[in-house]
């Protein structure tokens, strides 16, 4: 699943999904990443930090990094 933080930069203000949500993946062990859907450099990245936090606070140990098409799971930082 993702995590988007564009909703930040749009007229919602909110991340995706919503709260109530990310925690019922969280729940069933569902994987997540973390994506800016940067349209523009500088948005590349943007709200990370933040993302993370509301990530954990899901209930969220760990995101899913790809190296080639192979997902591993990487602990928060």
């Amino acid at each position: 699943m993702e995590v988007g933080t564009a909703g930040l930069r749009r007229p919602a203000r909110e991340m995706y999904p919503h709260p109530d949500f990310l925690s019922a993946l969280s729940r069933r062990r569902i994987p997540i990443i973390i994506s800016s859907d940067a349209h523009y450099p500088e948005h590349v990245g943007c709200d990370f930090p933040l993302a993370v936090s509301y990530a954990r606070s899901a209930g969220y140990t760990s995101l899913t990094r790809f190296s080639g098409r192979s997902p591993s799971q990487v602990p928060l930082g």
